[in-house]
């Protein structure tokens, strides 16, 4: 114990320190505890150092005087207790702690478990709070029990092996890392048997559930009895039921004896238990630790019953064939679905009498189990649970003599009948022949065993010497079958099917494939040149034609082209091969068959036997709904679902809308026609085409557009008439797109009428037929027209010096001698005699002038007056000729005036 500053430090081993100041009896002194062999001497000089060996020297320094021993003086003891508390705190060194066992030392994950730590030295005066057990990272307090053992309180851990460490001083842990493990926990799903016996014990019960681990801590509870148990897997352990009193056993209903399970109801042990009689037996609990300590809680029960005593039976001996009944006696037999008697290896159930009777009856056992002797001595056992057996004494089994015969008197040889046919005899100590069982024929005599009925067959009856073909309706597939199945539905069986394989080889795929129309080819477009022909719209537009001649046949080469629906057919399904060793199908003469789909538009229901509608008076085939797809091999009245559309379906035969028609919704029973604005030409659509450009549809049901008409302009897409008449001016031949003659990316645009014509609105044709109003028209008398005119009258009238004939483009200019005085004029005027026109165009005509003549209508150029003659002044000469020369004159001259 060292005093320093206002501390006291004890040590456990020897006393190692050095006090300071320490004051003791009002002075200060400084201390020096230990050996003096392991320190040093004061330092020299120091008169306030005290060298102390142990605690009797602190005590007698404390209280000034001599003690023998602090041990027995607890007045000594108390003084030093004190002086402690009121001078400082306690540090104590002490030895390295070991841990030498943990029990247990595994837990579940939920923790909460109180665990024994052994080993120390562990210290009893520690201040609370430092003492800890550490698993893996997380620490728990500890709780001191004695110097050897210690205990602690597992926390909730993952699942996992982990170090165990302890601590003293809540600091400095152990580094022995002693290996704790945390498990799940685990639960008991199921145990079997339930029932064993009492007093004798033993049972193996065999438990299934989860979360058992191999470790030599997996123990199993009965009441209060722990056994050790056997590890299979996580899932499966085994479990050797301890033996009981007789005591404790008490007299028990079976139905009431039930698991008490805290999940599921409550299950009965013996579910075909019955309430009379009552049992001798005792109910305990059975649960499972895997570390010896925690047990579950899982309400199984195990029902301990008393043992099996067997006193007599009945008979001793019998045939190697089995069928000996014998009754045993004894003592608690229970009347359970498990009450078992065992001949040797060979099992049979036992039937329950009373709790003192059971009757069993010998099973046959191998004739090569009597190797050369001719008979054989076993022991019956007899059990409750059919696991744990008792022993009931000794049965000897007789040879069997030759089967195929029977004895129906005396036990002679010369008695033996031989077996008749559709018949067996299994040995020769039987009294009597057995009928062959449904299912089973026998066409010889003499036999221990009767033949499978063959494939394709049935054998309905007791006793059969012949098969019988397979009925219409029915399939016959498998040996031994003394009915038939129904024929598989969707399909009608004929006398002698024998598979279920459809004689369709596709019938697999049809209602996947045909219902998601993924076998259709669509090769569509709204091209109507491409629907009709191998050439564009386009091409035909512009050629102003169309593909098809109105009266052609149509063969729609666009669409939506489907595979056929019918079944691709297996070559054997009217001989269908089939082979049996004990059946020579050749000698019948009848060929086997398979099953055949249901026609398409109908649907089979199991068991059909014909492909006609009415058979028998009773329907066999049924006419699929409306609007729905059944192909071959149809089920239901719906078939394999709606019909698609692009299709429709009249009493469930699906077919692709042809041309000319739609079909836009799933359930489509009846094409629609085409309305007015689209067409089609294409089959198994669900849109029409939407009438082009340059073209209308007028009408229902049109299979192609109709071109737009001359005169009109059809300029949108879906119409159903021309939308704009040709505008004045200009003439619109067949297909024109637009009624903008200037556009100049297409052709198919109006065109201006040629000069000395003119066109009305509506014009289709610029060749002119008077009085067709959808033709060009010649421009009016006196009149001229130019390019695009939009009526008679053209550009306007003839101006002055100008004709206009009918149709004139150009106003044509007067000739020479001729003149056109008015607008409008259609006919030019001769000049007068008197008067000419040396040019053309001319509006008037100029007087001859002096010294010339114009005698004559027409004249461009006035005649001169010859000599001898003249003119002057048109007034007073006139506009004749040339006057002669007066009397008395005369003149060489032309032109006189």
């Amino acid at each position: 114990m060292v005093l320093f500053g206002s501390y006291i430090i004890l040590a456990t081993s020897y006393y190692l320190a050095i006090c300071k100041l320490c004051a003791v009896a009002g002075e200060n002194v400084n201390f020096i505890f230990g050996n003096h062999d392991h320190h040093s001497n004061p330092k020299s000089g120091s008169q306030d150092v005290v060298y102390l060996r142990n605690k009797q020297a602190i005590l007698e320094r404390i209280l000034g005087r001599k003690s023998n021993s602090i041990q027995n003086d607890e007045n000594e003891m108390k003084i030093l207790e004190d002086f402690l508390n009121s001078r400082g705190k306690i540090f104590q060194y002490h030895e390295p702690i070991e841990i030498s066992s943990v029990d247990p030392s595994s837990c579940s994950t939920a923790g909460n478990v109180s665990v024994t730590i052994f080993g120390g030295p562990f210290l009893s005066s520690l201040q609370p709070g430092n003492l800890f057990c550490k698993f893996g990272r997380i620490s728990v307090p500890g709780l001191f029990v004695s110097s050897s053992q210690i205990q602690c309180n597992t926390p909730p851990h993952a699942a996992g092996s982990y170090p165990l460490e302890i601590t003293q001083n809540g600091q400095d842990y152990t580094q022995s890392r002693y290996s704790f493990r945390f498990y799940h926990e685990c639960t008991i799903h199921s145990i079997y048997p339930v029932t064993g016996p009492a007093i004798m014990g033993g049972t193996i019960v065999r438990i299934l559930g989860e979360g058992f681990i191999e470790s030599t801590s997996l123990y199993c509870r009965f009441g209060e009895a722990e056994v050790p148990a056997t590890f299979v897997d996580s899932s499966e352990i085994h479990c050797s039921a301890p033996p009981t009193k007789e005591e404790g056993l008490s007299w028990l209903v079976l139905p009431d004896q039930r698991h008490n399970r805290t999940i599921l109801e409550d299950q009965m042990l013996l579910p075909m238990s019955h309430h009379y009689p009552n049992y001798l037996g005792k109910l305990v609990n059975v649960e499972v630790t895997n570390n010896g300590q925690d047990y579950t809680w899982s309400g199984f029960k195990f029902l301990y019953q008393n043992d099996i005593q067997v006193m007599k039976l009945s008979r001793a001996s019998g045939p190697s064939h089995g069928g000996t009944p014998v009754f045993i006696s004894g003592s608690s037999f229970v009347n359970s679905t498990e009450l078992t008697c065992k001949f040797g290896e060979e099992t049979a159930r036992a039937i329950f009498l009373t709790r003192e009777a059971i009757l069993c009856t010998s099973p046959p056992i191998p004739t090569h189990s009597f190797h050369t002797s001719q008979e054989m001595i076993v022991i019956i056992y007899v059990s409750n649970n059919a696991v744990d057996y008792s022993v009931g004494g000794h049965f000897k089994y007789s040879h069997s003599l030759p089967s195929g015969t029977y004895q129906p008197g005396a036990e002679e040889v010369d008695t033996l009948l031989r077996c008749p046919r559709g018949t067996y005899c299994s040995s020769y100590s039987l009294r009597n022949f057995t009928l062959c069982t449904p299912g089973t024929y026998q066409p010889l005599v003499g036999q221990s065993q009767c033949i499978l009925c063959p494939i394709g067959y049935v054998c309905s009856e007791f006793g059969m010497a012949v098969p019988r073909i397979c009925p219409a309706g029915y399939v016959c597939d498998d040996t031994g079958m003394y009915k038939g199945k129904p024929c598989p539905a969707g399909h009608w069986c004929d006398k002698g099917t024998a598979t279920v394989s459809s004689s369709c080889l596709n019938h697999g795929i049809l209602d996947a494939s045909y219902s998601s129309l993924d076998t259709c080819f669509d090769n569509s477009t709204d091209d109507f040149g491409l629907q009709a022909s191998y050439l564009p719209a386009q091409i035909w537009a512009e050629r102003h034609l169309m593909p098809l001649d109105s009266d052609s046949t149509i063969q729609p080469i666009r669409g939506k082209f489907c595979l056929e629906e019918s079944c691709l057919k297996y070559e054997d399904e009217n001989d269908l091969g089939v082979f049996d060793k004990s059946f020579d199908y050749s000698s019948t003469g009848f060929a086997l068959r398979r099953p055949h789909p249901c026609p398409q538009g109908v649907y089979c229901h199991p068991g059909t036997p014909t492909n006609m509608t009415i058979s028998a008076g009773r329907a066999s085939l049924f006419q699929c709904r409306d609007g729905v797809h059944c192909p071959e091999g149809s089920v239901y009245p719906n078939g394999i679902g709606s019909c698609k559309r692009g299709h429709y379906c009249r009493f469930g035969t699906r077919k692709p809308c042809p041309v000319g028609t739609y079909c836009p919704n799933e359930y489509t029973f009846e094409p629609l026609p085409c309305e007015p604005g689209t067409f089609n030409l294409m089959i198994g659509q669900a849109e029409c085409s939407v009438c082009p450009v340059g073209y209308m549809c007028p009408s229902y049901g049109l299979r192609d557009p109709v071109i737009c008409p001359p005169g009109m302009v059809c300029s949108r897409k879906g119409l159903a008439s021309p939308n704009i008449r040709c505008p004045a001016g200009f003439y619109c031949p067949t297909g024109t797109q637009t009624s903008d003659p200037f556009r100049n990316d297409t052709t198919l645009r109006p065109y201006a009428c040629t000069p000395g014509t003119y066109c009305l609105a509506g014009t289709g044709s610029n060749e002119v037929i008077e009085g067709e109003v959808s033709h060009a028209q010649f421009c009016a008398k006196g009149f001229f027209c130019e390019a695009a005119s939009v009526s008679a009258k053209g550009s306007g009238p003839c101006p002055p010096g100008f004709i206009c004939e009918k149709g004139t483009a150009n106003p044509r200019p007067t000739p020479k001698g001729f003149f056109a005085e008015h607008s409008g004029t259609i006919e030019a005027t001769a000049c007068l005699p008197g008067f000419y026109a040396p040019t053309i165009e001319n509006k008037d005509c100029y007087p001859c002038p002096p010294g010339s003549s114009c005698s004559l209508e027409g004249l461009f150029e006035a005649e001169e007056c010859p000599p001898g003659t003249y003119r002057s002044d048109p007034e007073i000469d006139g506009f004749g000729s040339c006057i002669p020369c007066p009397q008395g004159t005369w003149s060489k001259n032309w032109q006189l005036r």
